[in-house]
């Protein structure tokens, strides 16, 4: 207010036990300040709320990845409402990254190009006590934990492996190289340079199956498009369906689809596997062993090696290639 910043300290916070969480606690706590108001009929107050999003991820030892709650803003109408009048209430809340997440919204609020408007006419905030929105962020979080499993997990939870495509998008920086699925960059990239868009062009992982005590496979997690932004996600085509494969045993194989996102940021796709790598869901067709026995049950060692064939594409808006921005082996160790 006039140039003057006033910055507010927590009184008299109070904790409590998480229920969910035994070790952990919640609490609620006011932040007073006194503010210098000048003489006048009509003074405008501009608040600044700073604040981090309520929530309670999880994380267990039998999975590598984790389990990200809803994200909640919160913010306490109530103390205003002892201020002289009841205004006209004005709310705006830009949705940034979570514009896709059906965010769940006061009554009365509406959602527009990733924009919350909340109005109310002569509003008793005392009534109204606290707007409260809430975020579905599990599957943008998701994403971004997959995209960057690669560099960002812990060692123990990822296999270290190399890469080698049937063709490769040809630029003269190497842009689009085979190494890039690896990288847990998702604003890299592998682009196949077939004629057409893809369909038959083939990966192969081959990797360090060398395990540790209590350790085995979880999954594969794959980012079945250009994910570097909107823009090169959509004008590029996306895989719609895998055939995984053992590398030493075709037979063995699984079909999958991935159902790409038009969201690029929510794209990761999971494929949840036995401990002798074979996709246990979202499988349309398997084949040899892994149509024969169910591998969680049997103790064979890893394949050291998987092959993985583009069977579908969703084509992209400008360019006839389909790329793969990242592509890991998840180990968890429970």
């Amino acid at each position: 207010m006039e140039g003057k910043e006033y910055r507010c300290k927590a009184v008299d916070p109070v904790k409590r036990k998480n229920e969910y969480f035994v070790d952990s606690e919640v609490g609620d706590a006011w932040c007073v300040v006194e503010i210098e108001v000048p003489r006048g009929p009509s003074v405008r107050l501009k608040l600044t709320y700073r604040t981090e999003f309520e929530h309670v991820d999880t994380e267990t030892n039998k999975s590598s990845r984790t389990y990200f709650s809803t994200r909640n803003l919160k913010y306490l109408l109530s103390p205003a409402g002892y201020w002289h009048g009841k205004p006209d209430f004005h709310a705006r809340i830009e949705l940034g990254p979570y514009a896709a997440s059906f965010p769940t919204i006061p009554k009365g609020a509406k959602v527009s190009d990733g924009v919350i408007t909340w109005h109310v006419q002569e509003a008793d905030l005392k009534v109204m006590r606290t707007l409260k929105v809430g975020f579905d962020s599990d599957p943008l979080f998701h994403h971004r934990q997959l995209a960057t499993f690669n560099v960002a997990a812990d060692g123990y939870q990822k296999y270290l492996g190399e890469a080698k495509a049937s063709s490769t998008l040809a630029h003269k920086a190497n842009r689009y190289a085979v190494a890039n699925l690896l990288d847990g960059d998702p604003a890299t990239a592998w682009c196949e340079g077939k004629r057409g868009r893809g369909e038959g062009e083939a990966i192969t992982i081959r990797f360090e199956t060398k395990e540790q005590e209590y350790c085995s496979p979880e999954g594969i997690a794959i980012v079945p498009g250009y994910a570097k932004s909107a823009e090169t996600y959509l004008q590029n085509g996306r895989v719609s369906k895998l055939r995984i494969e053992a590398c030493d045993d075709p037979s063995s194989y699984a079909v999958i689809s991935s159902y790409p996102s038009n969201t690029y940021n929510r794209s990761a796709f999971f494929i949840e596997t036995d401990r002798n790598f074979m996709p246990i869901g979202g499988v349309e067709e398997k084949g040899g062993k892994w149509a024969i026995n169910n591998g969680a049950s049997r103790k064979e060692p890893i394949p050291s090696c998987l092959r993985f064939t583009i069977l579908e594409t969703a084509p992209g808006e400008r360019f006839s290639d389909t790329c793969i921005s990242e592509l890991a082996l998840v180990r968890k160790c429970s």
